[in-house]
């Protein structure tokens, strides 16, 4: 019942704190356009189909549907009616916009000739057009400026997370050049950073190949040129991990193979040291944790409040193997195209089906190194510049065939019938006997037998184990690809990737840790707020000018369901921190919309200072043919947007439910 009222009270704020940036932005013009003598037709929050709607002295205020905007219907300009659409005629706005601007006599002429129709509204000029249009955006700046000093007052929770560097692939350029873990970045190309959110940005911003990284560690400062770039298509980053938590959540079951199964490791222990060397994040402890397989390690951890020592003996068999290897496939657009016939190029192959490598192969070891984690092979490939890499793994699976129909046996896991050393599935619609319809099992082969393991353990274990014969093809017979086999695989990197998935049976689980927040009292001032802001949107906006080295596209902006998704994150977290991205959405709104683009305010604006130089208005004609054409454009961007928001949505949910922890300052800072 708490969990439903909590989500409720999310919801309903959220819609009120959008409402009202809404709800200001439109006000602004709805005001200036009655002191400046408009007609008014209607205020209105939302698009769409009426929910809700009040006549009041020739004015219709209505409440709309779809909660990602708003409008005032101006008769005398052209406003949204391009999106929300009117009765009126194109020609009933030529005579309201254009004829009524003809010579007296014409239009007295033409009254006299239409006898009781309406009667035209008289023009408006330039100026009121232009104040009307500047009078939104200037309302959410108003907005925000109120907001940023409310906060300044009574406080603001800075989340904390610093800039230490949690991880650095062995094998990497940036390890070659001297950076380590626990590194605190200080500075990225001279300009200061106190979170790694400020990295994030900081390198966004940046240009080159390379980013100045000036890092502290114990024996003093320390200054890099460490490669940036759109690594794996993402956006321009670091190829650097932040440190995270190191708190035991579950281990798994020891007869179920796990690498740390059978450690002394506790859940609700926290990891500091391997061995004498401290931990900064989970890769960075894997990695320390299997190197030398067979060697005696030691873990310092921190079990009810006590530092302790937990022996462990790194497993002489990792198991770094191939979790699948995927086919291409063609994007949402190009199967769009395909459909309407536009010939599409064809897909093509992956190093791994290149090298023939299969799902449940075990990689063990790189250009003679051996493969100890899932993370230093990822290190490994990208260090190799896209150069052929020599593997040498053991291919531990079979591939099934059927040789005719049987009555107590189905397809098992894939289509393609590929068993391997992990779980497989019954997805069958009737079990063989002694098997269960849907459930998973450890699936091994030994000559003429096909053994299912409910966990991983020993065959002979008949408890844990259900056998069938493979003789005579009565269930499958198998290729002759040998189980266990050893090979020597040649593979060269694209962009590097070579197309696969990794799996280790790690059997640890680390837990979530709380977000930490740290109350600042008072809050920063309204111009440092307004300036971050600034900032961020300058930001992101010459990183969409420059998208090829940037990697930021209209895939990476938000709509409304991204805006809704942070909102209620940080109304679920603390008020304070909805209203300070209400600060930045309304900057974001002001600025968006005073862009000259027909339909935005920035538009109404540019087509008023025309009409105002030239003496004349723009053809209606031409007003209207724009705004049709840019709301078209504006709509199917909304679409690409909320496309790519709905992709995002599992993130923010579990962001949602991520447990936070705000923390009062100490006094002085």
């Amino acid at each position: 019942m708490a969990e439903i009222l909590n989500i409720l009270y999310v919801v309903g704020v959220v819609l009120l704190l959008f409402g009202a940036a809404i709800f200001v932005h439109e006000f602004g013009h709805f005001w200036v356009a009655l002191k400046r003598g408009l007609v008014v037709e209607e205020f209105a929050i939302g698009f769409g189909p009426i929910i809700w709607s009040k006549e009041h002295d020739g004015i219709l205020y209505s409440i709309r549907a779809i909660p990602a905007g708003g409008f005032v219907k101006l008769p005398q300009m052209l406003t949204s009616e391009a999106i929300e659409g009117t009765a009126d005629s194109a020609e009933d706005k030529g005579k309201e916009q254009g004829e009524e601007r003809g010579k007296v006599e014409e239009r007295g002429e033409e009254e006299n000739n239409n006898e009781g129709s309406p009667e035209p509204l008289p023009s408006v000029s330039p100026l009121s057009k232009i104040l009307v249009a500047f009078a939104g955006p200037l309302m959410n700046v108003l907005f925000a400026v109120v907001i940023a000093v409310l906060l300044w007052q009574i406080g603001l929770p800075r989340q904390v997370n610093e800039p230490v560097i949690g991880y650095v692939a062995s094998k990497s350029k940036e390890y070659d050049i001297g950076v380590r873990p626990g590194d605190r970045i200080v500075g990225v190309n001279d300009n200061p950073v106190e979170a790694w959110q400020d990295v994030v940005y900081a390198v966004l911003d940046s240009t080159g190949s390379t980013v100045k990284l000036k890092v502290e560690r114990e024996d003093g400062p320390h200054t890099f040129d460490v490669p940036a770039g759109t690594w794996d298509g993402g956006i321009r980053r670091l190829r650097l991990n932040n440190q995270d938590g190191l708190v035991v959540g579950k281990l798994g079951e020891a007869n179920q193979g796990g690498l740390f199964a059978d450690s002394k490791l506790e859940p609700g222990d926290r990891i500091l040291k391997v061995g004498d060397q401290k931990v900064y994040s989970q890769y960075h402890f894997l990695d320390l944790s299997l190197a030398g397989p067979g060697s005696q390690k030691s873990f310092t951890v921190v079990r009810d409040g006590k530092e302790l020592d937990v022996p462990f003996v790194t497993p002489e068999h990792p198991r770094v193997s191939v979790g699948g290897v995927p086919e291409p496939e063609y994007g949402t657009w190009d199967l769009l195209l395909g459909k309407i016939g536009w010939d599409l190029e064809p897909l093509q192959s992956t190093p791994a089906m290149d090298a023939d490598m299969w799902p449940g192969d075990i990689i063990l070891s790189a250009n003679g190194e051996l493969v100890t984690t899932v993370s230093q092979f990822i290190g490994i490939i990208r260090a190799s510049d896209d150069k052929e890499i020599v593997l040498e793994i053991e291919r531990t699976q079979k591939v099934l065939k059927r040789v005719e129909p049987s009555g107590n046996f189905f397809e098992l896991g894939e289509e393609h019938g590929i068993i391997t050393g992990d779980k497989a599935q019954i997805t069958a619609a009737k079990a063989p006997d002694g098997l269960e319809v849907g459930g998973e099992y450890f699936v091994r082969v030994d000559g003429d037998k096909v053994y299912f393991h409910k966990t991983f353990g020993d065959a002979t274990d008949a408890s844990n184990t259900v056998a069938f014969t493979t003789k005579g093809g009565e269930v499958h017979f198998f290729a002759e690809s040998t189980a266990n086999e050893i090979r020597t695989v040649k593979i060269t990197p694209r962009d590097g990737r070579l197309g696969i998935a990794l799996a280790q049976p790690i059997g640890l689980i680390f837990s979530s840790e709380p977000i930490r927040y740290v109350e600042q009292r008072p809050g920063p001032t309204p111009m440092a707020q307004i300036a971050d802001v600034l900032d961020k949107v300058a930001i992101t906006f010459k990183a969409l000018g420059r998208g090829k080295e940037s990697g930021v596209g209209a895939k990476d902006l938000s709509g409304p369901i991204g805006i809704f998704g942070m909102l209620s994150i940080q109304v679920n977290t603390d008020l304070r921190l909805a209203l300070s991205f209400l600060v930045l959405l309304n900057i974001n709104l002001a600025i968006l919309n005073l862009l000259p683009v027909p339909v935005l305010d920035g538009g109404h604006i540019l087509l008023s200072l025309v009409e105002w130089v030239r003496k004349k208005p723009v053809s209606v004609r031409v007003q209207e043919y724009a705004t049709t054409m840019f709301a078209v454009l504006l709509l199917g961007f909304f679409l690409f947007v909320t496309l790519a928001d709905v992709k995002r949505v599992p993130l923010l949910h579990d962001i949602f439910n991520r447990d936070t922890q705000i923390e009062q300052s100490a006094p002085g800072e």
